[in-house]
């Protein structure tokens, strides 16, 4: 049985973060053991809120939910650093805010071997983008075209494959 933690870092994601988590909570079955660490990029109250709310829903799901906060705006990476160290399992997941996982992305995790990446991640709009994540948008609409925005069918990114895979 494969363990794993999930650390979710969010800063902004007032109008994304619920849609992560209930892509979390609705994973299908999966002989796995997992725990999900939130850690909130700031003193944002709303977040909290939410996660808090959410908090009830995994307990009853049997799914452990730590939730760590920080005083003022740390960064991504020492949000997800915080998480890590939280974490009980060696092995780490690092989802966005600004995403859903596909229904079956914890059932593809256990089944495939270490080369493998990535299952299906779909990406939520979101008004507040920096440059950054605005740029990125705009490679990845360019690189799907008519597909972008669109749930399209898993990639696996291996060993084999991975130089000519597009990234992002």
């Amino acid at each position: 049985m494969k363990k794993f933690s999930v650390v979710l870092a969010t800063y902004t994601g007032v109008n994304t973060v619920n849609r992560t988590l209930n892509s979390i909570l609705t994973q299908q079955s999966v002989n796995t053991a997992f725990e999900v660490v939130v850690v909130i990029d700031g003193p944002n109250k709303a977040i909290r809120e939410i996660v808090v709310t959410k908090e009830k829903e995994f307990k009853r799901n049997n799914i452990p939910l730590m939730i760590k906060q920080f005083t003022k705006n740390r960064g991504r990476f020492e949000a997800r650093l915080a998480g890590a160290e939280l974490a009980s399992f060696d092995q780490l997941l690092f989802v966005d805010d600004r995403v859903r996982l596909s229904k079956n992305y914890f059932k593809v995790l256990q089944t495939i071997n270490k080369d493998i990446a990535m299952a299906n991640v779909i990406e939520v709009a979101s008004r507040r983008t920096n440059i950054i994540s605005q740029t990125l948008f705009f490679v990845r609409r360019r690189i799907y075209g008519h597909k972008f925005g669109k749930d399209f069918a898993d990639y696996y990114i291996n060993s084999s494959n991975f130089e000519g895979s597009p990234k992002g």
